[in-house]
């Protein structure tokens, strides 16, 4: 009896090692992620802070490591069992220190831990886009490093598990136990007060890795509050065209269209490109000189946004004009058959040529199966791709898709064609040729926005300027192309942002949140028979893209389009946004745009014409501004959901 006490008790303090050594390696990664060297001048502070900080992992590892002790102790006189728990405790160590590893690129890169939206978006690691990522962010000094943590886990815990053997032999199991619970007790009631009163962005920051990617696997489909809040605010800015009634058939812009002879439509997406990188749209100087230079013929949007800072999302918006399920869960990967009218398929009925060009990956997300439905003469991608290796590595993976482009126009240069040319280069890791050019641009950042971009950010932002830069040249030597061979007076060209990026001016990196960088996107107009080098400060969003260019070619836009043409009066004056990975909600409205945490119940309110870079929250200042902006969300979402359950219903009853 009193050998299988001893080995039960080799188990208990075994496990509880092994807890405490990864409990302090997790505290040293809390540290790195918010500490910096001149913390160590004040260590008695740093001390204070970090007990905060590391509440929330050092009772994840209290939790797991008495749970499992729990169960060593019930394992009477089954040795095999409790050696086989020990095993998987000190796996699960392993997991849990690797994936604090992780948590600490995730929050310096994202803003937050990592979670199942965003493995989600990422096709669960399986796009090529999360593996270019992931070998950019993750180094094999980085690999070396976590391997050799895991090692000092192992040898600490077994070193740690002697001496404490040998303390339990002379002080006793029980008033060893009493002590080592009655200082674990002292630190949870101390540190508690302090850790409850944190919330919003910094609670976030805080979450226990493991613990936070099992909660949003667990809450990933709950519906947020918007979808049950009462709400006064109608739905008239959502309607779809049948819902709305009768409109103007045509704006002064169709007569011109008609007239100058405009029958091809030719769209160009840039990826991850917001407009405050755009030269045109208050950027660097030298950043885009060929969009400089066609502006003369152009007509300029400088209020456009991307509904929601996600490709995919984006996409939908683009070829449905239906703004997405607020949902993180894509279309074109869960109903990649959707039954709704499309840009291409409406132009294909009519007698144009259609093709998507994309300089990525189709497969991502399924949209290859979603494009595949909306009658596209031509689908081609990265992988399909007739360029050679060498041909991209010289001259950029964007200026090859678009000599794909110009051979299929040639093929039947009588007939008119509508073309969506996706570019690649500007999505991290901002790939560029050996012939870009540099540009002279530090950081973003100014020091009005209230942050200070490290040296790293500064370097991965001048980088992304070259990548836009060859992306820019390409353009430029596209319509060249189109000039030369008499198409391009023939031709409406779109040059529009899919969604913004970050780059530290939030605290974040990418694209998740809802601020200006990332959702703000360019919009220009280019046909020098239309437009000469004129501004337009409507608001409006891609959802809106199809229809006004479908006004233009004089065309009636299907019933179920939500959009509206931009040269229309009959529009409200807001445009909606949603971040998929972020649970955010928002919306514009003149120079006041309001964004809404759903998860966290906050509200953030900016004056973009004061305050451009929102640093100034408003909301404490004006909560009938709140209170009607959440409405008016609400009324959103819940018209969505109404919208989609109708949709999908009347697809599966055929």
């Amino acid at each position: 009896m009193a050998r299988r006490q001893a080995n039960g008790d080799a188990a208990v303090i075994r496990v509880g090692c092994t807890g405490a050594v990864l409990a302090l390696l997790l505290t040293g990664l809390r540290a790195q992620i918010l500490f910096g060297w001149s913390d160590l001048r004040r260590p008695l502070e740093l001390g204070q802070r970090l007990a905060v900080a590391a509440y929330a992992d050092l009772a994840y590892v209290a939790v797991l490591a008495l749970a499992v002790a729990a169960l060593c102790r019930l394992a009477v006189g089954q040795t095999r069992l409790r050696r086989a728990m020990v095993a998987l405790f000190t796996v699960a160590a392993c997991l849990s220190l690797v994936l604090g590893f992780v948590n600490v690129r995730a929050v310096s890169e994202l803003g937050r831990p990592i979670n199942y939206q965003w493995l989600y978006y990422s096709h669960f690691m399986r796009s090529l886009d999360t593996y270019t990522a992931l070998a950019t962010l993750l180094s094999w000094k980085w690999v070396g490093a976590v391997a050799a943590a895991c090692v000092v886990l192992l040898l600490l815990s077994e070193l740690l598990a002697r001496g404490i053997r040998r303390v339990v032999q002379e002080v006793g199991s029980v008033r060893f136990g009493v002590a080592l619970a009655g200082g674990m007790s002292a630190y949870f009631a101390l540190a508690w007060p302090a850790h409850s009163r944190l919330g919003g962005t910094r609670a976030t920051l805080l979450e226990n890795p493991v613990v936070s990617l099992v909660a949003s696997v667990l809450t990933a489909d709950a519906n947020p509050v918007l979808a049950e809040m009462p709400t006064h605010v109608g739905w008239e800015d959502f309607l779809t065209a049948s819902e709305r009634g009768a409109e103007a058939p045509e704006t002064p812009f169709t007569a011109r269209a008609r007239a100058a002879g405009v029958r091809n439509v030719l769209v160009v997406v840039l990826e991850s490109v917001g407009a405050q990188y755009v030269s045109g749209f208050g950027g660097p100087a030298g950043a885009t000189p060929e969009l400089d230079y066609y502006q003369r013929d152009a007509r300029r949007f400088t209020n456009f946004y991307a509904q929601q800072p996600s490709t995919t999302h984006s996409l939908v918006a683009l070829l449905l004009s239906v703004h997405p399920p607020h949902t993180f869960r894509t279309l074109t990967r869960e109903h990649a058959d959707i039954d709704l009218p499309s840009w291409s398929g409406e132009l294909k009925r009519r007698g144009y040529r259609t093709a998507f060009i994309n300089a990525d990956d189709n497969r991502f997300q399924r949209a290859d199966a979603f494009l595949a439905r909306r009658q596209f003469d031509l689908m081609a991608d990265g992988w399909t791709s007739p360029c050679t290796e060498a041909e991209v590595d010289s001259s950029g993976s964007d200026e090859c898709m678009m000599r794909t482009l110009t051979t299929w126009v040639e093929r039947e240069p009588s007939r008119p064609f509508f073309a969506v040319v996706w570019t690649i280069q500007t999505h991290f890791p901002y790939s560029v040729s050996p012939s870009a050019p540099a540009i002279a641009k530090p950081s973003p950042l100014s020091e009005t926005d209230g942050h200070h971009a490290p040296d790293s950010m500064a370097t991965r932002f001048e980088r992304y300027l070259r990548a836009l830069r060859e992306s820019d040249r390409s353009i430029g030597k596209l319509l060249r192309h189109l000039a030369r061979h008499g198409l391009l007076d023939s031709t409406l060209v779109v040059v529009v942002g899919d969604h913004g990026e970050a780059f530290g001016q939030h605290g974040n990196a990418f694209h998740r949140y809802l601020y200006e960088e990332e959702v703000h996107v360019p919009l220009l107009l280019i046909n020098r028979r239309l437009f000469h080098d004129e501004t337009d400060e409507v608001t409006g969003s891609i959802v809106d893209l199809a229809p006004t260019i479908m006004d233009l070619l004089g065309y009636p836009i299907p019933a179920e389009w939500q959009g509206r043409t931009l040269f229309t009066r009959e529009r409200s004056g807001r445009v909606y946004l949603f971040g998929p990975y972020s649970g955010l909600f928002g919306y514009r409205e003149g120079n006041r745009k309001l964004i809404y945490d759903a998860i966290g119940d906050e509200t953030e309110l900016y004056d973009l014409a004061a305050d451009p870079r929102e640093v100034l929250n408003l909301a404490a200042a004006h909560p009938e501004v709140v209170r009607e902006g959440r409405e008016r969300l609400a009324a959103w979402m819940q018209y969505q959901n109404r919208f989609y359950r109708r949709v999908l219903q009347a697809g599966s009853s055929r």
